[in-house]
């Protein structure tokens, strides 16, 4: 998404200031200084591509419309139905011979996402005939807040796999991610990560536990 917030000028960074300055905009006093960034799952937040940045502007036009009208309207924001799943949604109107905008109130029902794993079926059975040790595993997939910014490319937060023993707190596996080419597909191949842990460590544990439903879903 795209999220415009207002800073301190020593907030911004040397690109962002850059940016500002080419418009030839000035900003003074504290906490008045744009900040517009593009937020992407697993990213560094960045200034907006151009293929983003047109529609931020047809978002702040529509956002400063619907304060407006919300200050008026006060249940404007909300379907007469009290329904919690009707939300009003903004959109152009076609029928219309210039570019109108016209409100409409529709039920949206959020359904959990499905990850499609990605397992390699034909390590499955070295998996199977590893030997059984009385250990039970502790798994935990953990985000690093140290940015990692490699040249030609936006800056990422690594993300790392980590296998404990239980009882003795030893870190018997340790796997670094990455969100590429996005945060969906690196989950995707967490069980395949496992998998080749597990062959690495050259055991089947007894128990695997997880805090994560993130884990659990994508294991189970």
């Amino acid at each position: 998404h795209i999220m415009l917030s207002f800073h301190d000028r020593n907030f911004l960074s040397i690109e962002q200031l850059r940016q500002i300055k080419s418009t030839g905009l000035t900003f003074r006093g504290s906490g008045t200084w744009p900040v517009l960034e593009e937020i992407i799952p697993g990213y560094v937040p960045s200034l907006p591509t151009d293929s983003t940045l047109p529609d931020a502007a047809v978002i702040l036009e529509q956002t400063l419309d619907m304060v407006k009208r919300t200050s008026e309207e006060k249940y404007l924001l909300h379907h007469e139905d009290h329904d919690d799943e009707m939300y009003l949604i903004r959109e152009t109107d076609t029928k219309s011979s210039g570019l109108t905008w016209k409100d409409r109130y529709r039920k949206i029902n959020i359904k959990p996402f499905r990850f499609r794993v990605n397992c390699r079926e034909d390590i499955l059975d070295s998996l199977s005939v590893l030997p059984a040790r009385p250990i039970i595993l502790q798994l935990d997939l953990v985000l690093l807040p140290i940015p990692i910014k490699e040249e030609g490319s936006s800056g990422y937060f690594p993300f790392v796999l980590l296998a404990a023993n239980k009882k003795t707190g030893i870190i018997e596996g340790m796997e670094m991610l990455t969100p590429h080419p996005d945060l969906d597909t690196m989950y995707e191949s967490v069980p395949q990560k496992v998998i080749d842990m597990l062959l690495q460590l050259k055991y089947n544990p007894l128990r695997i536990e997880m805090q994560s439903e993130l884990l659990d879903s994508l294991l189970h």
